[in-house]
């Protein structure tokens, strides 16, 4: 099995868009943390078996991979991606500023 899960701004439930695709994901069964804190969950961040991690200015959405002029860049790092990887688990783990979506 794949461990997927997912952080996102709470901002980002009011776009009808954002909202079904994250509902979509609920329905399956990936964990949706929303940030309970006044600023941005802003990270855009994927990190994939502590090996690749991808960070940049792209949105995980439709405009940021067919439109917009993102930036993503792709770290083929263990270090680099294990940090990452920390730095997400400690956000999961973080239940002052972050709740579950339901």
């Amino acid at each position: 099995g794949v461990d997927v899960r997912v952080i996102t701004d709470r901002e980002k439930l009011q776009d009808p868009k954002q909202r079904a695709a994250l509902e979509t994901l609920r329905l399956v069964g990936i964990p949706i943390l929303v940030n309970r804190h006044d600023g941005l969950m802003h990270i855009k961040q994927v990190v994939v078996d502590d090996e690749v991690n991808t960070s940049g200015s792209m949105n995980q959405t439709t405009s940021g991979h067919r439109y917009n002029d993102e930036r993503l860049d792709v770290i083929l790092d263990p270090v680099t991606s294990a940090k990452a990887r920390d730095k997400f688990l400690a956000m999961w783990k973080d239940s002052a500023r972050y709740e579950a979506w339901r």
